[in-house]
């Protein structure tokens, strides 16, 4: 398991500097040789997205497995878990390698 955060492109999805990555490090996220797929990635997201979080279809998209992580706010978690929901479908529908894993809470 590992947080996806450095796997994200901040800018292209709408995330602040700590929730994906404005460094340089994202494009890590393509190059299947280097991040093997069995990695389940954490996808943490603190605040309320009023875009949703584009992360989690990336990811699966991707082939990881995904685990949306929330902190504190019940109404964000419920927010995010209806997008990893659609996200999951989503992968259904068009036959996205990865999936959903559940829901983690952090603190």
């Amino acid at each position: 398991m590992m947080w996806g955060d450095r796997l994200l492109d901040a800018q292209a999805m709408g995330y602040s500097l700590w929730e994906g990555d404005r460094f340089g490090i994202h494009p890590a996220l393509h190059r299947k040789d280097e991040v093997t797929r069995d990695i389940i990635i954490c996808d943490w997201h603190y605040e309320w997205h009023s875009a949703g979080y584009p992360s989690v279809e990336t990811l699966i998209r991707e082939g990881f497995t995904v685990i949306p992580s929330f902190f504190r706010s019940a109404d964000n978690a419920a927010h995010f878990w209806l997008h990893a929901l659609e996200a999951q479908y989503l992968k259904k529908r068009y036959g996205w390698p990865g999936t959903l894993g559940g829901m983690l809470f952090t603190n």
